[in-house]
């Protein structure tokens, strides 16, 4: 079972992963109370799908209070402590560097008995990691229900954002979800992607 928790920074979406088993956290805009409300229990490992401040707003809160592993790209990680990069003003994470670990290869991530693949998926940012399990896509800003990320900010790429596409469509996934409002079908995607493809290609 996911659930979406919709935050109070920009509307952007924290996710709680519980198949019983394993629980997982995607992305951090969420506040801790509200994550707490909506947790059986801490969470085994809490991923970042890119470094912008909307969706790593309570990360600083979710790092003192869970001692699990907390994934992200190691671009991302540069932008926590960067607001000019983040664009959050004067966002800089205190949490300590070491705090985090890096993703530097698409390898399985092996947590409590699930497997959680990340795939680099750069266009919206240099950092965007969409993470698949269980035919589940945690796409972040890369992929909306009827749109892509945006792709005129800094370390955006509409080059990467086009091959991106390409590459996700070769995965198996039944759903995304999606930094920003409503999940979407595999379906859906696959429709809304021919048609950004060509306007990107324009």
């Amino acid at each position: 079972m996911t659930t979406r928790l919709v935050s109070k920074t920009l509307d952007s979406n924290t996710f709680i992963y519980d198949d019983g088993k394993t629980v997982l956290i995607f992305d951090a805009g969420a506040s801790l109370d509200e994550l707490k409300k909506n947790l059986k229990r801490a969470p085994d490992a809490i991923f970042i799908t890119h470094g912008h401040y909307d969706h790593i707003f309570h990360l600083d809160d979710y790092a003192r209070a869970f001692s699990c592993p907390i994934y992200a790209h190691e671009r991302a990680i540069s932008k926590f402590y960067s607001p000019a990069e983040n664009y959050g003003e004067e966002l800089v994470l205190k949490t300590a560097r070491d705090r985090f670990s890096q993703i530097s290869e698409e390898s399985e991530i092996l947590i409590n008995g699930t497997n959680v693949l990340p795939i680099f998926t750069p266009g919206h940012t240099n950092c965007s990691v969409s993470f698949l399990l269980n035919g589940e896509l945690f796409a972040g800003d890369f992929l909306f229900k009827t749109s892509v990320g945006r792709y005129d900010l800094l370390t955006s790429n509409k080059e990467e954002l086009k091959a991106s596409i390409k590459k996700i469509l070769g995965y198996d996934f039944s759903v995304v979800h999606s930094g920003h409002g409503e999940d979407s079908s595999r379906e859906e995607q696959k429709r809304n992607l021919v048609v950004w493809t060509r306007f990107l290609n324009r």
